[in-house]
């Protein structure tokens, strides 16, 4: 499934006889240029679980650069700060509901672009509110309208190590169902991303990955190879998107929602 669905496989970690080799193939693997290097894996080191995704999609109708113009955002404080504005007309989906305006522009190969927009001081609310049952109802209310649009430009990286508590601590972490044991713990984990927006369309990509040693090395019968599964490689009104927004990266044919970000300041 693997093969034919991904182009990709199981692959084995010899961390026994060919330590260098394994650990070259996990790095290139793991590594996204600019974004993310991964945690080289020990010897101690029994699994690796790790996902990269990667988006690089047109707008289904491009945004003209030449319309392309410096604009005030203003932030939730309520400082302004100059960003270009990408501007578009047509019939572009649109609904409101409960403190909020939604847009979706769709990008080729079948995902849409969601943004919802909180009226001012309602941007914690509506973001708190915003689960998958939500989503489904608020892309479901969508209906063509035709607008004149202005979404700003932005472009952002963030990353985070995972706080998974007793997971990560030597001899109270328990993953006994994964091997009978309680010798397995977290050593590393964490998750980056990037993502931005151009009049061409998204580009997006992001890494995460955790690596399970054993606490007690010595005990483990031998330093056999470890398997380790790669996954990797959507009347005429004016809207402005001028204040805080959340968006989604939502797959059409699932509801899947890809990526998931805020933009507070696309100056930053």
């Amino acid at each position: 499934m693997l093969a034919e669905n991904y182009g990709t496989a199981f692959q084995v970690a010899d961390f026994a006889y060919d330590y260098t080799a394994a650990d070259a193939t996990f790095y290139d693997w793991g590594e996204v240029p600019g974004l993310w290097s991964p945690t080289s894996p020990s010897k101690d080191t029994r699994f690796i679980i790790g996902d990269i995704s990667n988006l690089d999609l047109a707008w289904l109708t491009p945004f003209d650069q030449a319309q392309t113009v410096t604009g005030k955002f203003r932030t939730l404080d309520s400082s302004a700060v100059d960003v270009p504005f990408m501007r578009i007309s047509g019939l572009i989906k649109q609904t409101t509901g409960a403190h909020y305006k939604a847009f979706e522009l769709p990008l080729a190969g079948g995902q849409r672009f969601v943004v919802i927009q909180p009226d001012d001081g309602y941007f914690t609310s509506v973001a708190q509110s915003i689960d998958a049952a939500h989503l489904d109802s608020i892309v479901a209310a969508l209906a063509p309208v035709q607008v004149n649009l202005a979404v700003p430009k932005f472009a952002f990286t963030a990353s985070t190590d995972f706080g998974l508590g007793l997971a990560s601590v030597k001899d109270a972490a328990d993953f006994s169902g994964m091997d009978g044991t309680k010798d397995l713990y977290v050593a590393s984990s964490g998750q980056a991303a990037s993502f931005s927006i151009s009049e061409a369309g998204v580009k997006s990509s992001s890494v995460t990955q955790v690596v399970l040693d054993d606490a007690h090395p010595e005990t483990w019968p031998s330093y056999g190879s470890i398997s380790y599964a790669f996954f990797g490689g959507p009347g005429t009104n004016e809207a402005v998107l001028g204040t805080p927004f959340l968006f989604v990266v939502r797959d059409s044919a699932t509801g899947t929602a890809l990526f998931v970000g805020n933009v507070l300041d696309p100056s930053m």
